[in-house]
């Protein structure tokens, strides 16, 4: 038999611990609202500053990916066109591998940049200079055809050979 008195205590510990439990998940979870918002400012800011999209993935690695870049998830390489980094071994990979389209593209640039002068910032500038220009040009000649549909003349001729 228990005494009632200690079982009472018992109950008023309990009760003093669940509480102090609810006061930490709640803590808890306005630091983990917090980190998300302020992770999601920061991935923004580099993408806009820098031009790479951040994604980070679990055991402390993190995907960049250029904004200029054509495919992405539903491209033809099907998201494995970005670079992988491993904070906790150092070291840089291919997404989707060196044998991949995106990784057989890139080789000239790794081989340059990492292998012979061991600077991954001059990896992403290079890759980001090419990856840019090629952007730039697709969006050139996109703009040319909606000038070209959007000219009476030539808009009307492309309309009636259609």
């Amino acid at each position: 038999t228990v005494p009632v008195h200690s079982l009472n205590n018992a109950r008023a510990e309990l009760q003093a611990l669940e509480a102090v439990v609810a006061e930490k998940e709640k803590r808890m979870l306005r630091l983990k609202q917090i980190w998300s918002l302020k992770s999601l400012e920061f991935r923004e800011a580099v993408a806009s500053l820098l031009g790479w999209q951040m994604d980070f993935l679990p055991n402390g690695r993190f995907r960049l990916t250029s904004i200029f870049r054509p495919g992405g998830e539903h491209g033809a390489d099907g998201g494995n066109t970005g670079l992988v980094f491993d904070g906790e071994t150092g070291t840089m990979k291919i997404a989707g591998g060196p044998d991949s389209a995106f990784g057989r593209e890139v080789r000239p640039l790794v081989r340059f940049w990492v292998e012979e002068r061991k600077e991954v910032p001059g990896l992403s500038e290079g890759f980001d200079r090419e990856a840019q220009g090629a952007y730039l040009q697709r969006n050139a000649m996109g703009e040319k055809a909606i000038k070209l549909c959007s000219d009476p003349i030539m808009g009307g001729m492309a309309n009636q050979a259609a």
